[in-house]
């Protein structure tokens, strides 16, 4: 379910972490690095338990609201289409997300006053009223609305990021690439799925029987590639820079350098362009605002470089050219 993307972000951190400390130990970060992308999956499984909180939290108004003294035509006669969202309903049955939930001990029993701002954002998003308001009740105006909500509301409750980030320090970097896993999730689901289907896998590629998985095997390989020819790839971004001081250049960019080199020379199944492309839109994130240029214009000359040479060894047609 994690993107290619998502996980060389993964690797970014942890290298960055691993070059920032004299003492680190490379057994370490790795086992770091594979237990942070395993608490990706728990905050996933967090926001899917919160989506099915607020649907209580609703629930449990509409209860009292019908248990009033004197209650009213609209109390008696609420609009229950959240509640009864059909993918919620299947959500809540399933025994995979059940187990996980149980795993984590979710409980939201102290955090009503969060879940009570959720809602009301929620009731005031254009998605909810034009959902509540359709006067239509099928399964895929349901799943709709949900990566709607999972957009417009849940991406944008500060109070949820905060939450989860003082939980795990990791989440509030997180957080994004669980709302993509989120519209996954709910785009994935069918009509006829009953409580023994299997929420969506940790990484995208399949565990084949070896429980190898290709995913994961791509990140162990990544790290390990960087930091055991870090020398050699400081050396050959040293060789290449004119009119700047090597030591000068900010330590994310020389990482991420040495990945989209690691990249280019040890995986034979990646293209160019994709790699090339990769590091670049990182760069833009995560790195000073010319950073992108620099780390273009080497890997242009370094990919130049390595092509007369031949040391770019690719497999397949196409996945060589840039």
């Amino acid at each position: 379910m994690l993107t290619r993307r998502f996980l060389r972000i993964k690797v970014l951190q942890e290298l960055y972490a691993y070059f920032s400390d004299t003492n680190a130990d490379y057994a370490d970060a790795e086992k770091t690095l594979l237990q942070n992308i395993q608490k990706v999956y728990d905050l996933y499984i967090y926001q899917l338990s919160y989506i099915l909180e607020l649907s209580d939290f609703i629930s449990n108004l509409i209860e009292e609201s019908r248990n009033k003294f004197y209650p009213t035509y609209e109390d008696l006669h609420p609009n229950t289409k959240f509640i009864e969202n059909q993918i919620l309903q299947q959500l809540s049955e399933n025994r995979s997300f059940k187990r996980h939930r149980d795993r984590l001990k979710i409980n939201w029993a102290d955090q009503q006053n969060m879940v009570r701002k959720s809602f009301f954002k929620l009731r005031e998003s254009d998605a909810y009223k034009t959902y509540m308001d359709s006067g239509k009740r099928n399964f895929k105006e349901d799943k709709e609305f949900l990566i709607k909500m999972v957009r417009e509301v849940i991406l944008q409750d500060e109070l949820l990021q905060n939450f989860y980030e003082e939980k795990n320090v990791n989440w509030a970097n997180d957080f994004d690439g669980t709302i993509l896993m989120l519209e996954k999730t709910f785009r994935n689901f069918k009509k006829e799925d009953d409580e023994y289907a299997p929420l969506p896998q940790l990484y995208t590629a399949p565990y084949e029987e070896n429980n190898r998985n290709e995913d994961e095997e791509f990140i162990k390989k990544l790290l390990r590639n960087v930091v055991f020819n870090s020398r050699e790839y400081d050396d050959m971004i040293a060789q290449r820079i004119t009119n700047w001081d090597f030591e000068r250049i900010a330590l994310m960019d020389i990482i991420l350098l040495k990945m989209a080199i690691s990249e280019f020379l040890k995986f034979e199944t990646i293209p160019i362009k994709v790699t090339m492309n990769e590091y670049i839109e990182m760069a833009k994130v995560f790195s000073t605002p010319k950073s992108s240029i620099f780390i273009n214009g080497m890997l242009d000359k370094l990919l130049s470089e390595f092509k007369e040479s031949g040391r770019i060894k690719k497999v397949g047609r196409g996945l060589i050219n840039k």
